[in-house]
Parts: C-alpha cells; structure tokens; sequence
C-alpha cells in the first residue's frame, strides 16, 4: 500500500514539473549551453565530465555538470565529485525529487536553477536510471535531450544504449530518423564519444 501512494505522488509531481518546452534534434551550431547529468558514484566520473567538457569548449558551448550521489552512507553522502554540482541524498525529499524544485531552499536555490532555466542540449548519462535521475529529465527546459536508458516515457530525443546487435560498436552506429543508437559493450566513455560523434553530425 506504501508503495502504491508513493508511486501515485511521484507521478504527480512528475507530471507537475516535467517541461513543457518543445524538443527535438537541433545542429550544434545552435547550442549554446549544454547542461550533462552524471552518475557520482562512478570513480571515473570527473574524467568523463572533463570528455564532456573539452568537447563543449572546442564547440563554444558552455556546460553545467549535475553529479547524482544518492548513497547513504553514515550521516552524509561520500562523493567523487568534490567541490562539484553534487545532489546527494540530503537534497531530494521522501519521494527522490530534488527539493529545491518547490521550494528555494537556503543551499539548494542554485541546484533548482539548474532544473529550471532553458537549455540549448541536456545529456543524461545514467544508466540504469532511477526515479530521481527520470524525474529531471522531464524537468530540465532543453530544446534537446539525449540519455543512455530507454525506459518506457523516457523523454528524450535520442537515446544511446548498450543493447547487442549486430551494427557493432556503438561510437560507429549513429543513428539517422532513429530515436535509440545501439551497440556491443558500450560503457560510459564510448557513450560519450557516440554522443559528439552524433552531434558533430547534425547539420
């Protein structure tokens, strides 16, 4: 019963705060800022968000990194992404959503604004996703998303997954009218590099 009336409010605020900003693919010389989701409990993570920003600053694009850490781990969260962007356990509420989204929360304002403001592309590479990790997906106003899980409702316009097929190594199978690009062992840094591959691509 718990679990029910804690599915039936998330879906709530999910629908309440998903955007409603219109997506789509758009070339890369329209973007101008780029906001990409990582999972913190990676070790590598900072290394792949440093992938991602060498590629943005060599395009003109500025990027924001969002680091999800929501370990408990005694009285607070131990992070890799120190000194970063980092939303940790402490800042999401009883159902996973990020609490600065109803409230400006003293510490937590900047977060929300992050949610909030309008964004050319957002990249979410966590995969498997969890609700918290869904639920700014749909919150982040960008003109395009792109993400690495394709769960049923997923809001983005491109997905990279590491489903087997027989097109080989993800970083070669982009995908033309395709929504979901997939390949053999695709981890996190050969995402990455399908990910520019495809957006160098968009003309």
């Amino acid at each position: 019963m718990a679990g029910m009336l804690k599915s039936w409010f998330r879906s709530l605020r999910m629908k309440k705060y998903s955007s409603t900003l219109p997506t789509g693919l758009i070339p890369l010389r329209s973007i101008r800022s780029a906001v990409v989701m990582l999972d913190g409990t990676e070790p590598d993570c900072l290394r792949y968000s440093a992938m991602m920003e060498t590629f943005f600053s060599r395009c003109g694009i500025s990027v924001s990194f969002i680091y999800l850490d929501l370990r408990k781990i005694g009285r607070k969260t131990m992070v890799h992404a120190c000194g970063r962007e980092v939303l940790n356990r402490c800042d999401v509420d009883w159902l996973g959503v990020p609490k600065g989204m109803s409230k400006n929360i003293s510490g937590r304002k900047r977060k929300a604004c992050l949610f909030s403001a309008e964004t050319g592309l957002f990249v979410d590479l966590i995969s498997p996703s969890c609700f918290t990790s869904r639920f700014i997906s749909s919150a982040v106003r960008a003109e395009f998303k792109i993400g690495t899980d394709a769960y049923s409702g997923n809001p983005y316009d491109l997905i990279i997954t590491d489903r087997a097929d027989d097109a080989g190594d993800c970083s070669e199978n982009l995908p033309g009218n395709d929504k979901v690009a997939s390949g053999n062992a695709c981890d996190t840094p050969v995402k990455i590099i399908a990910i520019c591959n495809f957006l160098k691509q968009i003309i």
